[in-house]
Formats: C-alpha cells, structure tokens, sequence
C-alpha cells in the first residue's frame, strides 16, 4: 500500500507541476522582463515549495507510509518548534532555488 500510495502521489504531483509551470509561463512573460526580480523570486518560491512537496511524498513511500505523514503533520502542526524548523528548511531551500535559478 505504501508504494501504491507513493505512485499515485508520485503522478499527481507530477501532472501538477507540469500544469502549473504552464500556466507560470503564459501568465508571466511579460513580467519577466518587466520586473525580473519579483519573477525570480517567485519562480524559487513555486520551486521551494515543490521540493518540500516531493519530500513529504518520498517519505510516503520509502519510510513513514500515510499514516506516518499523517501523524507527523498533526505533531509538527502543534508545536511551535516544528514550524520553526519548517520556516528554516524553506529558507535554506529558497537559498538553494535562488541559486539554481
């Protein structure tokens, strides 16, 4: 069940991002050369948040299954620690799409 799991989070995550980078690239072509800061910062931004993504799914399949994301959501969710540490992994991974942008 855990692979089945992971396949189907697998393949809808992926026709999301495929949808959504679409949709990115009509709408802001304009903004792009219009103000190419704010295009980058919210491209790394979309990407920041797909790799987040793309871990919570690989732990469904490789180690905690659904059960286990669900309980560590509803933990991480309650303490004030575990967002500080999800604030800091978003900003160490911004860093990281900033780069590779």
């Amino acid at each position: 069940p855990k692979l089945l799991a992971w396949g189907g989070l697998n393949a809808l995550f992926i026709a999301l991002e495929a949808t959504l980078s679409a949709h990115w690239r009509a709408r802001s072509r304009g903004m792009a050369s219009s103000r190419p800061w704010l295009h980058r910062q919210l491209a790394a931004l979309g990407g920041t948040t797909f790799i987040l993504l793309l871990m919570a799914m690989n732990m469904v399949g490789y180690s905690v299954g659904l059960g286990g994301i669900s309980g560590l959501l509803r933990t991480a969710a309650g303490t004030t620690e575990a967002l500080w540490i999800l604030a800091g992994s978003y900003v160490f991974l911004f860093s990281g799409v900033q780069v590779m942008l």
